[in-house]
């Protein structure tokens, strides 16, 4: 089946289907709900079970729809009268998981920015100063405004994700860390970093606590999120100019925003 057009999501008509051709879909229609679950942003998927011919047609089965909700900021999926929505234990719902990859979480963040009528300010400037030592990495958000933070679910909770970078412009390693955490949704333990080469993809795991098992759990979540790790060669060239500025002036601010693409 094809991938989600991130378009269809910002149009008037936010339906698609999702499936595996010859075999079980969905047809899904977004729409938006009111926050239900401690304030997380997320929009209402009402998703009617169907069968998908060889050309990924999409004929309903008549079974009941499933009325869902999906976080923006986790991704994650639950029912509307509540409780979380398993594929584990609903097989199809496995096709709208693999489904929401990055570029489609960022479609549903700039629809709810959108809906409210809030700007969209994702790569401009925080307006603190990063407290940044020379030799020590730099976290992004720390730097720039994200379209929406970066959460997954595990077995004991929610954690964020975020990236750092090692910004000193002498320093020419081509790397960075991706760190597992604590949510403000649901406090976790601390859980490591992945050190990525953006050069030749090697990762190398830094679980704390002996958290090794989920770390690796996180990092195969985070994997199926972000495929090729584009948006991190993206925001690494940003991070990289914020390094020159902060040594030769000791502050990033003087300039509106970075070149290059705009992150997430």
């Amino acid at each position: 089946m094809a991938a989600i057009d991130p378009a269809v999501l910002l149009s008037d008509s936010p339906s698609f289907v999702v499936g595996k051709t010859g075999g079980a879909g969905l047809v899904c229609r977004l729409y938006r709900a009111d926050p239900c679950c401690g304030g997380e942003r997320e929009f209402g998927l009402e998703a009617r079970p169907a069968r998908l011919d060889g050309a990924g047609h999409a004929a309903p089965t008549g079974e009941p729809p499933l009325d869902l909700r999906v976080g923006v900021d986790c991704g994650y999926l639950y029912y509307a009268e509540g409780g979380l929505a398993d594929p584990a234990k609903v097989p199809v719902l496995e096709h709208i998981d693999l489904a929401f990859d990055g570029r489609i979480l960022d479609a549903l963040a700039q629809r709810w920015l959108s809906e409210r009528g809030q700007a969209d300010r994702a790569g401009q400037r925080q307006t603190v100063k990063p407290d940044w030592q020379p030799g020590r990495p730099l976290v992004y958000e720390e730097v720039f405004q994200v379209l929406r933070q970066d959460n997954f679910h595990g077995p004991l909770g929610c954690y964020a994700a975020l990236d750092l970078y090692f910004i000193d412009p002498e320093d020419d390693s081509h790397e960075v860390i991706v760190h597992f955490g604590e949510s403000v949704h649901a406090p976790t333990r601390e859980v490591g970093g992945v050190r990525v080469d953006l050069t030749s993809g090697k990762v190398e795991m830094m679980p704390e606590h002996a958290s090794s098992k989920m770390l690796r759990h996180l990092w195969s979540r985070y994997r199926r999120r972000y495929p090729d790790l584009s948006h991190l060669a993206a925001r690494y060239a940003q991070m990289r100019e914020v390094g020159v500025e902060l040594s030769t002036t000791g502050d990033p601010s003087s300039s509106p925003r970075m070149s290059g693409p705009s992150p997430t």
